[in-house]
């Protein structure tokens, strides 16, 4: 995921997405829901498509743009730093109701942790699997980043 996100490859990202239900991507907990098909995927970097990706902060401001504009800098940012990976926990957005909403879909909590003295400025994707044939997929994404 961090190689295919990194470098923009699409053939390399589709080949993570999981062929029976595809990946369903949450930029914000409570946006639309985009599903990715693995056919999709391969063109996500260069896809000029605007996409409404919702608001997530207090602000009320819709990240409004391209997978390559809003998503994958968030992506890159949170796995080119020392992240944390904790499997089924959502300790960083745990003040959220239903952070993961798929049941029996594992996922691992990609976390940017806090500057020591910033202290709020953590980032986390929860980013969750489906096995398919013994194999496992990507299935979905939901980004938190602490708000007041």
């Amino acid at each position: 995921l961090k190689q295919s996100t990194t470098l923009s490859n699409g053939a390399q990202f589709s080949s993570l997405v999981s062929p029976k239900h595809g990946l369903n991507m949450n930029y914000w907990q409570y946006s639309t829901t985009i599903n990715y098909t693995t056919a999709t995927a391969q063109t996500i970097f260069t896809d000029p498509q605007i996409i409404d990706w919702g608001s997530g902060g207090a602000s009320g401001i819709s990240d409004i743009g391209t997978f390559a504009q809003i998503v994958q800098p968030q992506l890159v940012d949170v796995l080119n730093s020392t992240y944390q990976l904790n499997c089924d926990d959502p300790s960083y957005a745990s003040m959220y109701p239903n952070p993961w909403p798929y049941n029996n879909i594992h996922y691992y909590a990609v976390v940017k942790p806090p500057t020591p003295d910033v202290v709020f400025d953590w980032k986390v994707w929860l980013v969750g699997f489906e096995y398919v044939n013994g194999q496992p997929y990507l299935f979905g994404t939901i980004h938190f980043v602490w708000e007041p």
